[in-house]
């Protein structure tokens, strides 16, 4: 945890250090995560956050393409201004959508009525369509 160094005062160790430079980058991306399943589907915001947090460690891929926008966008940032970044805003979400396709996919999949449906799923699809098992009898 935390060690002491020469002086007496508390200094983090370098392992135990590690998993606090990373955090802000799992936040990061879970923010991102979350930012693009409100945007295409109306969970309730604790369901979001779960979905969000799962779906860092089931889809590294995706992860890792909006890891490198958030590079890229500091970059324009960096090398213009922020009306750079403000004007290239649909480009970047173009590309945080076109990176998601998984995400956005195994959501509709697996959480949704129309991804039972799709699956053929027989109770998914009279539940999409408003009929109840019971009725469909």
């Amino acid at each position: 945890t935390v060690g002491t160094g020469r002086s007496g005062q508390g200094h983090e160790t370098g392992v135990v250090g590690v998993p606090h430079v990373l955090d802000p980058v799992g936040q990061q991306q879970d923010a991102v995560n979350a930012l693009v399943i409100t945007s295409l589907f109306a969970f309730r915001a604790r369901d979001v956050a779960r979905l969000a947090a799962y779906f860092l460690f089931s889809t590294p891929r995706v992860a890792l393409g909006n890891a490198c926008l958030v590079v890229v966008a500091g970059g324009v940032t960096l090398v213009a201004t922020e009306a750079a970044l403000t004007l290239l805003g649909s480009v970047f979400a173009s590309a945080l959508l076109l990176n998601s396709r998984p995400l956005i996919a195994e959501v509709t999949e697996k959480f949704t009525l129309q991804g039972g449906a799709a699956r053929g799923d027989a109770a998914h699809a009279e539940a999409a369509r408003g009929v109840s098992p019971e009725a469909a009898s």
